[in-house]
This record gives structure tokens, C-alpha cells and sequence, in this order.
């Protein structure tokens, strides 16, 4: 009994890391396709000038 309680206690520990991984990844996959959409609306709200000016 005490190995099978241990066990389950790794495989806890592992899921949970493995949980962070993913919630990680999915965060920064979101973020990252979030960012076009926010520099097309950030771009679609400025006036042409400062639009197409260099340096942005």
C-alpha cells in the first residue's frame, strides 16, 4: 500500500508540471496570435502619415 500511495503522489507531481508546461505553452501561443490583431487595430487607428513613417 505505502508503494501505491507513492506513486500516485509522483504521478500527481508529474501531471501537475506537466499541466504547467501546457498552460505555459498555450499561453504564450495565444499571446502570440493575439499580437497581430492588435498591431492591425492599433495600425488602423493612426493617421496615414504616422502610419508609414521610419522608424515606426
Amino acid at each position: 500500500m505505502i508503494g501505491v500511495t507513492g506513486r500516485t503522489g509522483g504521478l500527481n507531481r508529474v501531471t501537475w508540471r506537466r499541466r504547467l508546461v501546457l498552460y505555459t505553452a498555450a499561453i504564450i501561443l495565444i499571446v502570440a496570435a493575439i499580437v497581430p490583431f492588435a498591431w492591425m487595430l492599433s495600425t488602423s487607428i493612426k493617421p496615414l502619415d504616422e502610419t508609414f513613417t521610419s522608424p515606426p
